[in-house]
């Protein structure tokens, strides 16, 4: 049904690549088609263009920075405070490494010259799972290395030994 609507000959005065649609009465023009939604999309690209004329540029500054511009890269959130809060909850499971050093002033125990704060978190997936799989895969390439020596008697032997084994599985 589909391809005979489709394949129709078109009316009189359409365009070459119109399709009749004798059930309806109707001819699809794509050029016509194309102008329609042209000339209904105007109007609505002439008003938003108007209407952001009109507008005054704003500038937004981020709230945490008190709508202020930083002024270094010192101000700035970095990813260790927002993991912060997550790090204190789970501080049992984590077992981050903190270290606090505090630097006197040699007048008097008491006057603080400076304060540095480090806390390191290890990743146990990483420690315990991925890097167990990647040296596992760092050997065993090391090994298909030494076979690869550039041999090509040796790779038709591979080659001919693959052929063997998948015809035996295929048979099985």
């Amino acid at each position: 049904m589909a391809a005979t609507v489709a394949t129709g000959p078109p009316a009189a005065g359409a365009a070459v690549f119109a399709v009749e649609l004798p059930a309806v009465h109707a001819v699809l023009d794509p050029a016509a088609l194309a102008g329609l939604g042209l000339l209904l999309s105007l109007p609505v690209v002439l008003l938003t263009r108007a209407l952001a004329r009109r507008q005054t540029a704003r500038t937004a500054e981020l709230a945490w920075g008190c709508g202020g511009v930083r002024d270094s890269p010192r101000m700035q959130y970095t990813a260790t405070s927002f993991a912060e809060p997550l790090v204190r909850i789970f501080g049992d499971t984590l077992r981050p490494t903190r270290d606090l050093q505090v630097q006197h002033a040699p007048q008097s125990p008491y006057l603080v010259r400076g304060i540095s704060f480090r806390q390191h978190v290890t990743d146990e997936v990483e420690q315990r799972l991925y890097r167990p799989v990647v040296a596992t895969l760092m050997r065993v390439g090391d090994a298909g290395r030494r076979v690869h020596n550039g041999s090509i008697h040796r790779y038709l032997a591979f080659s001919f030994a693959a052929l063997v084994a998948v015809l035996l599985v295929v048979t099985r």
